[in-house]
């Protein structure tokens, strides 16, 4: 069950560092291209709360409380879609650097444990 869960957070991780990347670059990803990364992160992250609930817990907990918030941010991300703006840099980095955490932790309690 944890492959099922590490490949769509590995490809929305990958997505992600493309739409960042563009985002940096002061140009718009394309809005399917960041619609997509979205989808399969939330997943993703869906499949990861069902594993927690299957095992009752445990070391997998933070990173998907942690999932929890990055979602959250990249709702608001994808906000400014409507309003035909870009977010401010800093809100991307804040969203990237936690999904990273969140994977990382993700890694770490579903692997090394």
């Amino acid at each position: 069950m944890i492959w099922l869960v590490t490949a769509p957070l590995l490809v929305a991780l990958l997505g992600g560092a493309y739409v960042g990347s563009l985002h940096l670059a002061n140009r718009p990803p394309p809005a399917k291209v960041a619609l997509i990364h979205g989808i399969i992160g939330t997943i993703g992250a869906a499949l990861l709360a069902v594993l927690v609930w299957w095992r009752g817990g445990g070391s997998l907990v933070p990173s998907a409380a942690i999932f929890g918030v990055v979602i959250a941010g990249g709702v608001y991300l994808f906000s400014f879609r409507k309003r035909e703006a870009l977010p401010k840099k800093s809100a991307v980095l804040i969203h990237a650097a936690a999904a990273v955490i969140a994977f990382g932790l993700f890694v770490y309690g579903g692997f090394m444990q």
